[in-house]
This record gives structure tokens, C-alpha cells and sequence, in this order.
């Protein structure tokens, strides 16, 4: 409590406001338990903007390099590019939500120039840790209990009634800041803090470890290796780039050829591969500027669902369980089999890779900018991280950025609101300590 009450009577009061609301933003959108829970923390920040501007009489608290929103500009154009000149509706104005979902980037980078928030910021992922993870222990507790509250057969966990891939995105969105900030001393040096800290995380890595999201796992880990080893080997950043992309074609190699453990249900995860493979197809017959962002569904299962080659899938799935089992053959069992493949794999509304949604939905026009946005940052940030190699704000950005967008290869990724406005939540945290040497304030 010392330490609160020596920051609230040391700290200005623009600079407080800016990091309550900070605060605030990253425990919101990071939790997402309701539309109250972002929405007025970043109404606060608008507010603040907006009456900072007006006193200042000048827009300077956005001045940032050019460079730095290059990736963005890019994206977010060819996305509205692309829908535009397909000229359907309700994909253009869809195109100009996912342009809204940016400001939460626009506020923290703003409030960013203005106060020293890295505090607040991790303030807000430690509490948000400790709230949802609280309600994942109360629903293990209750599966223990034998009430049915887990959201897939296999149990698998999400707090909020929220689906545990996303779950599992919204923790690799948080855990690395609080993994970060391990390396500033003026934390390091309060004990209680600590004690804070090391807490939250094991309560968010059991969390992560009872969503069993293995894409989320997978992303997670890859991007705190990448970042171990930028930081420690950043002279010889172009090997650890090699070794890193190798590392990952090998696993996610032996990922796609042995499939997800499979569930009784009928089907394992062949159906991402085969997904990915019918989106092809579309891509195929909408090159330029794919099929709209609002139309994906109905063309995937209107035209290029094969629902033979499902069949085929699940029969061959039947015949290995036969296999392990020693059990006879049944043609009951064997049509239940294909009828549970058909209904799991004809109920997605996206290909659960965010390149192949961009390049079906919105053709090679908005795909190429979305590989352009992620290539972009991950050079920039990479790049920012060998220059100031102590500023661990940079490395927990890089290290969310890589997390949310390896993820986005196997799942919902940037597609969904609350996980895109996360991002460019945490990206305009991170885009401000890059532009500002802060480091004296730091260490």
C-alpha cells in the first residue's frame, strides 16, 4: 500500500488519469466480461484525448515516425480496397469495422507520450489473470463436482462462457507482459510485487493449461523463444531467425501429419488441413478480391464443402480407432462416424487461419496486406528490440505479436473483435516506448 500511496501523491494528475485509464484498458479488453468493461475505460481515454488536445491545441501526442504506421495503412487499405471495388455491402462495412477496431492502438499510444504506463499496464494483466483464472478454478471445481460446465466434450475450460480458443489467445495476449516485467529492477525489488506477479502466473499458465488449446500452447511457447533468443543472441539475430522458422516448419510439420489427439467425435484435426484445402479452391475462383468478408460461409458450403471427401476422412478415422481397439467393424457405427465428421466440420464460419480468410474474403489484394501487416511489425519490433535490447515493453510486444498472430494459423486469430482490438492495444503500448527512450525511467 506504500507503494500506491507514494505513487498517487508523486504522480501529476494528467499523468495519473492517463494511467488509471491504462490500467483500466488492458484489464477490459484483455478479460472482455462484458461491453461496460472495455467500453468506458476507453471512453475515459477518448475523453482524455480529446480535452488534452484542446488544451495543447495541437495533435503532436499522436507524432510518431511514418514508418510506423506503414503496416497498418497498408492492411487496413487493401482491406477496404478490396470490398469496395467487389461493391457487396455488407462486406464494405464490415471492412470499415475492422478500420474502427484500430482505435484502442490509436488511445494507448496516445496516453503512451504522455505518462510512464508500463506500471499500469502490467497492473491491469496481473489483475485480469487473477479475475478470470478465479472463475476457471470455480468451473474446474464444479466439473469436479460433476456438473456439466465445460464447453466441448472433453472438458476443456474458458472463463466467462467465452470459447477456450479465445480464452487461450486473451492469456497469450497478458502473460508475456507479466513475464517481462520481470527484468525491471524497480519491480524486481519489491518482494510483495513479486510474490504478486509470480501468483498470477501460475494461475494463468494452469488457466492456459486447462483451455487445451495446443495452437495456443504452441504459439505461446514459440514466441517467448523467439524473444530468449533475439534478446541473448541479437548480434546473430539472422541465425536465431533460420533456427527459429525451422524449428517451427518441423513441428508444426509433425502437427499437421499426426493431427490433434483425436475425441470421440467422430473426426481429428485432418479437417484444418482439409479446410485450408477447400478455401484454396475458393481463393482459386476469387483471386483478386475474394469472395467479401461477409459472404464466406455461404460460398464455402455452396461451393467448395465436399462433403464426400469428409466422409472418406471420417471413414478412415473409424477404420484406425478399429485398428487400436480390436473391435469389428459396424455400419452403424461407421454412418454415425461421418453423419458427427459432417456436422462438426459443416458448422465453421471461417477457415481458422487468418491468411486464408483475408485471401478468400477479401483475394490476394487484402490477403497480401495482411502478410504484409505481419512481416511489418515483426521486422519493426525486431528491429526496435536490437536497438534498445533493455526495454522490456519491446520484448513483450514482440512477443504478444508473435503469440496472437502464429495462433491466427490455426485458429480465429485477427478475425474476431475482441482479439484484433487486444492487439492493437497492446502494439500501441509497445509503438510508444519505441519512440520515446525511456530507459533512465525505467532501470
Amino acid at each position: 500500500m506504500q507503494v500506491l500511496s507514494d505513487w498517487w501523491n508523486q504522480t501529476e494528475p494528467k499523468q495519473k488519469m492517463a494511467q488509471v485509464i491504462v490500467f483500466f484498458m488492458v484489464f477490459g479488453f484483455s478479460t472482455m466480461i462484458s461491453g461496460t468493461s472495455h467500453g468506458i475505460p476507453m471512453g475515459m481515454g477518448i475523453i482524455y484525448i480529446i480535452y488534452d488536445c484542446i488544451q495543447k491545441r495541437s495533435l503532436s501526442g499522436f507524432a510518431m515516425p511514418g514508418k510506423l504506421w506503414l503496416g497498418f495503412v497498408v492492411f487496413l487499405s487493401s482491406v477496404v480496397l478490396s470490398s469496395v471495388l467487389l461493391g457487396d455491402k455488407p462486406s464494405i462495412r464490415t471492412a470499415f469495422q475492422y478500420v474502427y477496431w484500430i482505435l484502442p492502438l490509436l488511445i494507448t499510444f496516445y496516453l503512451g507520450r504522455q505518462a510512464d504506463v508500463k506500471y499500469a499496464a502490467v497492473g491491469g494483466a496481473i489483475l485480469s489473470l487473477f479475475v478470470f483464472s478465479l472463475d476457471m478454478v470455480y468451473l474446474n471445481y464444479l466439473l469436479l463436482q460433476g456438473q456439466k460446465v465445460a464447453l466441448v466434450a472433453s472438458g476443456r475450460l474458458a472463463a466467462f462462457h467465452r470459447h477456450p480458443n479465445v480464452q487461450a489467445v486473451l492469456l497469450s495476449g497478458v502473460l508475456p507482459l507479466v513475464f517481462c516485467a520481470f527484468c525491471d529492477k524497480k519491480l524486481r525489488s519489491n518482494k510483495w510485487f513479486v510474490a504478486l506477479q509470480v501468483t498470477a502466473i501460475v494461475l494463468g499458465l494452469w488457466s492456459f493449461w486447462k483451455t487445451y488449446c495446443r495452437g495456443g500452447m504452441f504459439a505461446f511457447c514459440m514466441g517467448g523463444l523467439f524473444v530468449l533468443l533475439a534478446a541473448h543472441f541479437r548480434e546473430k539475430i539472422g541465425r536465431v531467425v533460420f533456427a527459429f522458422v525451422l524449428a517451427g516448419a518441423v513441428l508444426i510439420s509433425g502437427f499437421a501429419f499426426f493431427g490433434i489427439v483425436p475425441v470421440s467425435r467422430g473426426y481429428d484435426d485432418t479437417t484444418r488441413l482439409r479446410m485450408l484445402s477447400f478455401s484454396y479452391d475458393m481463393w482459386k475462383d476469387h483471386k483478386w478480391l475474394g469472395v467479401g468478408l461477409e459472404n464466406w460461409r455461404e460460398e464455402y458450403m455452396g461451393h467448395y464443402f465436399k462433403e464426400d471427401v469428409v466422409r472418406k476422412a471420417a471413414i478412415k478415422y473409424y477404420m484406425n480407432q478399429l485398428a487400436r481397439t480390436n473391435e469389428t467393424f459396424s455400419s452403424e457405427k461407421a454412418e454415425e462416424v461421418q453423419k458427427a465428421a459432417l456436422q462438426e466440420e459443416s458448422k465453421h464460419n471461417m477457415p481458422h487461419n487468418s491468411i486464408a480468410w483475408f485471401f478468400t474474403t477479401t483475394g490476394s489484394i487484402g490477403g497480401i496486406g495482411y502478410v504484409f501487416f505481419v512481416l511489418f511489425y515483426f521486422y519493426l519490433l525486431l528491429q526496435k528490440l536490437r536497438e534498445q535490447p533493455k526495454n522490456w515493453m519491446l520484448a513483450a510486444g514482440l512477443w504478444i505479436f508473435l503469440a496472437m498472430s502464429i495462433h491466427g494459423l490455426v485458429d480465429i486469430g485477427m478475425i474476431d473483435k475482441g482479439i484484433a482490438r487486444l492487439l492493437y492495444l497492446m502494439l500501441g503500448l509497445t509503438l510508444s516506448y519505441s519512440c520515446v527512450d525511456k530507459a533512465a525511467e525505467r532501470f
